[in-house]
C-alpha cells in the first residue's frame, strides 16, 4: 500500500483480545464444565472459574469467564442484560460485568467509545489513505480528517470503529510502528480522550503536543503485571521498572503485539534426565532464566503461569539433589523468541505472595546466573 511516495506494509489482525466477565446469581451446584457449556453459546470460552468459599470449597454462586473476543464477551454481556434471564434455583436475574482489573490490563472500560485520535499524519496524506489502513482492522464507522479553514491538513484524524475490539487492536498493531513519508516519528494512534463523554454538540479536539524526548527525557511503555499494578519499559535498554517515569518523558499505551490464543493448561510433564540426555531447547533468544520462585513451586506450577505466551518446548524448576527441596530458580524455552520477549514483558517483576519472579534471556547452554541470583559457589547447568 502507498501513502504519497512511501510504502507500508502491515500484517492485518485475524486474532483476538480477551475479556474476563464476572458472573453472579449462578446456580451453586454448577460447576466449571457447567458454565463453560452454557456460555459457549455466545462465544469461545477459554477459562471458567467458580468462585468459592476459602474453607469450605463450595461456590458461592459466581463464577468468572473468559471469553477469547472482546466482542463476543460485551455482546454476551449485552444478550443476558436484555432477557434478564434467571437460572433455575435461583431467586434473582444472572448479574454480568467486567472482572475487577480487566479495565487496567486492557487500557479500556465497559464505557470506552471505539473512537481513535490518530497523530503525527503528514499533511499529504488523505482520509482515503487512512481509510485504506485502518480498515484493515475493522469496520470504520466515521473517519475525519481535521482541516484548517484553508483546506490544509492539520495532520491528525479521528476515526470510529463500530467495535471497541476492533479499535483496540488497531492501537496495538499501529500506534509507534507506521511512519510515512514526510514525518520522522511514527503516527499516534489511541483512544479519543472525550471516548467515555459524548459531547451535546460538535467540539474540534486538538491533540496535545508530545514533548521531544531527551537523555532526561526518554519514551516508555506502559504496562499492566497480572495483578493490575502498572510497571513501565524503556524499549532502547529493555529495562523494566515499578517507578513512574519522570516528568516529561514519552509514556504510550502497551507496545504492539500478536494477540495470542490461551491454550488449555495440559502440562506435559518431562522425564527425569539421564546420564547424557540433552534436554530440548528453543532457538536463540527463545530460553529464558525465572528467578525468584516461590519455595512451594513445581515444574507444572512454572510452565502454568508461563503458557499463555506460545508454545513451551521445555521446562523445569530445578532442585536440590539431595533434598528435592526447589532452588528458586527454573527455566522455560519457546519454540521463538518473540514468545520469550512476550513472557519477559508480562512476568518480570509479577508478584506471587511475598515474590516478585525475575525473568531474563539465558545468554548461552553453560551460563551461570548473576552471583547475587544464588549462593556462592552453586553450579548452574538447566539441561
Amino acid at each position: 500500500m502507498k501513502i504519497g511516495n512511501t510504502s507500508i506494509v502491515i500484517r492485518p489482525n485475524y486474532g483476538k483480545i480477551d475479556l474476563k466477565l464476572f458472573v453472579g446469581q449462578i446456580p451453586k451446584e454448577w460447576d466449571e464444565n457447567m458454565v463453560t457449556e452454557f456460555f459457549s453459546g455466545y462465544g469461545e470460552i477459554l477459562e471458567s472459574q467458580i468462585i468459592r468459599d476459602g474453607k469450605t470449597g463450595q461456590s458461592k454462586g459466581c463464577a468468572f469467564v473468559k471469553f477469547a473476543s472482546m466482542t463476543d464477551a460485551e455482546e454476551a454481556k449485552h444478550l443476558i442484560e436484555s432477557k434478564h434471564i434467571t437460572l433455575p434455583g435461583v431467586n434473582n436475574v444472572i448479574q454480568i460485568r467486567w472482572a475487577d482489573g480487566e479495565d487496567q490490563r486492557l487500557g479500556v472500560d465497559e464505557n470506552t467509545i471505539p473512537k481513535l485520535f490518530v497523530g503525527s499524519i503528514p499533511k499529504h496524506a488523505t482520509e482515503e489513505n487512512l481509510r485504506d489502513v485502518f480498515s484493515l482492522f475493522g469496520t470504520i464507522e466515521e473517519l475525519v480528517l481535521m482541516k484548517d479553514p484553508d483546506g490544509t491538513s492539520k495532520g491528525c484524524a479521528f476515526i470510529k470503529f463500530k467495535k471497541k475490539e476492533e479499535a483496540l487492536i488497531a492501537i496495538r498493531f499501529l500506534n509507534g510502528n507506521v511512519f510515512i513519508a514526510g514525518h520522522d516519528k511514527p503516527i499516534e494512534v489511541r483512544f479519543a480522550e472525550n471516548n467515555k463523554k459524548k459531547p451535546t454538540a460538535p467540539a474540534e479536539e486538538v491533540p496535545k503536543p508530545i514533548p521531544t524526548p531527551t537523555m532526561q527525557s526518554l519514551p516508555f511503555y506502559k504496562y499492566y503485571a497480572p495483578d493490575g499494578t502498572p510497571y513501565y519499559l524503556n524499549p532502547y535498554t529493555r529495562q523494566t521498572q515499578w517507578e513512574e517515569p519522570p516528568p516529561g518523558s514519552w509514556v504510550y499505551p502497551e507496545a504492539p503485539e500478536v494477540p495470542y490464543q490461551v491454550k488449555p493448561f495440559t502440562a506435559p510433564r518431562l522425564a527425569s534426565p539421564t546420564s547424557g540426555e540433552v534436554k530440548k531447547q528453543g532457538p536463540a533468544g527463545a530460553n529464558l532464566f525465572i528467578f525468584h520462585l516461590p519455595n512451594e513451586w513445581k515444574d507444572e506450577d512454572l510452565y502454568y503461569y508461563f503458557r499463555e505466551f506460545g508454545n513451551i518446548v521445555s521446562y523445569r524448576v530445578m532442585t536440590d539433589k539431595k533434598t528435592g527441596k526447589s532452588r528458586g530458580f527454573g527455566f522455560i524455552s519457546y519454540d521463538n523468541p518473540q514468545s520469550a520477549n512476550l513472557a519477559i514483558q508480562r512476568m518480570n517483576g509479577f508478584a506471587i505472595g511475598s515474590k516478585r519472579l525475575k525473568v531474563q534471556i539465558k545468554k548461552g547452554d553453560d551460563d551461570e546466573p548473576p552471583s547475587n541470583e544464588m549462593s556462592a559457589g552453586t553450579k548452574f547447568n538447566p539441561y
